[in-house]
């Protein structure tokens, strides 16, 4: 690993880091290596803040978590990486422990840029990345994980933030609740499509939304993802924004015949209602249908 010159911050160590390293930036480069990379982020939160830049057409491939349940360590500082053409951060398909990508822990910061978060199986919440502190990632792709509990790519925690933008790729994922995305917080999904998720066993195969959830999801594109219950593209429990959102050829299992095969949204038998809020949306040839309830969600075609 090659590093550069710590930049001197003015501002204190956050709580918990002492001593003249833990008031320094730091900047590292690491090579295409699992080893040089945990190393990096383990220095990296033990500082004020910490950028890390990837190598390009590389595979950071875990056999073994480097976190508890985690690929990368737990993130617990303010963490950026930085990838390039073709990066990735992968759990190796021939790990024999289940364990997620990414961990963002309480009052932690992470950020990516360019890089794809791949092949996390975890029994538990958030396959890819779980975030329950603040989550920020452009250009990025989560991609390929599974989770026996909710957010099969992201698990966004109560409390939790996270911003997904800049021709983002959620895929292939799949989990108990949002198959893609899951949300107990405030999520925002920008420019962003979300394609090929499953919840196999209940619903949301592109985004669930929880009662204590607020998800806003612009510019974007949500289509063949699959649940088994209900919402086949969004189902919605709490609070979620539509604008300018194309939502199509999404499912639920026609076994179970349950309505909402683009989005449904959950209104009876909760405390609070859940609310959709549609704006320059096209919701249309989903299956079994559109939207639920019929008539309540702007956008959907007949």
């Amino acid at each position: 690993m090659t590093a550069a010159s710590p930049a001197v911050s003015a501002q204190p160590a956050p709580p918990g880091r002492t001593g003249p390293q833990a008031a320094r930036a730091y900047t590292a480069a690491v090579h295409c290596s699992t080893t040089e990379l945990t190393s990096a982020i383990n220095t990296g939160n033990s500082r004020i803040a910490a950028t890390i830049q990837l190598a390009p057409n590389c595979t950071y491939n875990y056999t073994a978590a480097a976190g508890p349940a985690s690929a990368l360590p737990q993130i617990t500082g303010r963490i950026t990486l930085v990838g390039r053409t073709n990066t990735k951060i992968i759990r190796d398909p021939s790990a024999t422990d289940q364990f997620r990508v990414v961990d963002v822990a309480l009052g932690a910061t992470f950020q990516a840029t360019n890089v794809s978060f791949e092949g996390g199986d975890v029994d538990g919440d958030g396959g890819g990345i779980r975030n329950n502190g603040t989550t920020y990632l452009t250009l990025t792709n989560i991609r390929n994980n599974t989770a026996t509990g909710d957010g099969g790519g992201l698990m966004n925690g109560t409390g939790a933030s996270a911003l997904v933008s800049s021709n983002s790729l959620i895929s292939g994922n799949s989990g108990f609740s949002g198959g893609g995305v899951a949300n107990y917080g405030n999520v925002r999904i920008a420019t962003t499509r979300i394609t090929g998720n499953t919840s196999p066993q209940d619903g949301g195969g592109g985004v669930y939304t929880s009662e204590s959830g607020n998800t806003t999801i612009s510019s974007s594109r949500i289509d063949s993802n699959f649940a088994e219950f209900a919402g086949g593209g969004v189902l919605n429990y709490g609070v979620t924004a539509l604008y300018g959102v194309v939502i199509e050829n999404n499912q639920n299992s026609a076994t179970e015949g349950f309505p909402g095969g683009g989005v449904y949204n959950v209104i009876f038998n909760i405390p609070k209602p859940g609310v959709v809020i549609s704006s320059g949306t096209t919701i249309r040839a989903n299956i079994p249908d559109n939207c639920y309830p019929p008539g309540t969600i702007r956008g959907c075609a007949p």
